[in-house]
């Protein structure tokens, strides 16, 4: 090989070695550039910690307590008590989510997470830094008069079989006011937009419940067994709804859904108390009790069907 060429050749290999260490180069000087700012978003983006606060520390935090809308039910019914509310608390003081009511009077369940959620708190630390605030909020249920406890009884024991919607009325046998309210509540349960709402409609079915008051008329209202909006269950969503001279309305909590339902009348009442049975598998069932006291219904009974028991009880 020529002397030239191998000049050439060796100038060659020099400047694809500095080409390589010139990548190398810039690829460390990025790399020291951005790693900052990768650690500092990757804080940014890691979530605070949740620390477990006791209640009573949790209590003597609170700046600001809004007292709760007493149920009419619970009222009528000379409920009170405490509702244990779980909730999570942001670092600013601020409730960042409830969890849901965990001990207390089932009826006040409701009321006690609307006033928990608008507490406002001293913020929490751990070690100096702040932190997201795990803890129970009791709210307190105290009647602005005393009054005397109206006896509540214990619930019936509970059929074999519950009554099914296998054989019950089409809603379009209501009366109309009932059905123009069935056809408001599914447009308002977002089926309005939807190409569910007609089939829902369609689908829906009603039993009406003899009472002692004359002037109301009670329902319950369901879909036939494989309607769209039931579950893989076979649990569809239950209204029991009211009809007087005040107008339609929504008895139950519009969550609720069941396979079947049993009304039971009981010495004393205008009107029966009405279970709602939802399948949760072959084995285990839900029931929840309605009742009225004193004109106002609400969740009374709770528990829950075994194949060869039943434990249902006043809900606590």
């Amino acid at each position: 090989m020529s002397r030239s060429l191998k000049l050439l050749k060796s100038l060659a290999q020099r400047i694809d070695q500095r080409h390589r260490m010139s990548r190398l180069a810039t690829f460390l000087l990025l790399a020291l550039l951005v790693s900052p700012g990768l650690t500092a978003l990757q804080k940014m983006e890691t979530p605070p910690p949740f620390v477990k606060i006791p209640p009573e520390v949790a209590a003597s935090h609170i700046l600001k307590k809004v007292e709760p809308l007493y149920p009419a039910f619970a009222k009528a019914a000379g409920i009170e008590g405490m509702v244990g509310v779980h909730v999570d608390i942001y670092q600013d003081g601020r409730i960042h989510e409830i969890q849901g009511a965990v001990s207390g009077w089932a009826c006040l369940g409701q009321a006690a997470m609307d006033a928990a959620g608008q507490y406002e708190f001293k913020p929490f630390e751990k070690d100096g830094q702040p932190v997201v605030a795990d803890t129970i909020v009791n709210v307190v249920f105290r009647l602005p008069e005393p009054k005397t406890t109206v006896h509540l009884p214990p619930p019936p024991p509970m059929p074999d079989r519950f009554d099914s919607f296998r054989d019950a009325d089409p809603a379009a046998d209501l009366s109309p006011a009932v059905r123009n309210w069935l056809d408001s509540y599914l447009r308002a349960s977002h089926l309005g937009h939807t190409p569910f709402f007609q089939q829902a409609l369609d689908s829906s079915v009603a039993v009406e419940i003899p009472t002692k008051n004359a002037a109301t008329r009670l329902y319950i209202l369901s879909q036939q067994a494989g309607a769209p909006i039931c579950g893989a269950t076979g649990n569809c969503p239950i209204e029991l709804v009211e009809q007087s001279s005040h107008g339609v309305r929504l008895l139950v909590d519009p969550a609720e859904s069941g396979e079947g339902f049993y009304a039971h009348t009981h010495e004393g009442s205008l009107y029966p108390d009405v279970f709602i049975v939802t399948s949760m598998s072959a084995f285990e069932s839900d029931v929840n009790g309605y009742s009225n006291v004193r004109g106002e219904w609400g969740l009374l009974y709770c528990g829950k069907l075994l194949p060869d028991k039943s434990d249902v009880h006043v809900c606590r």
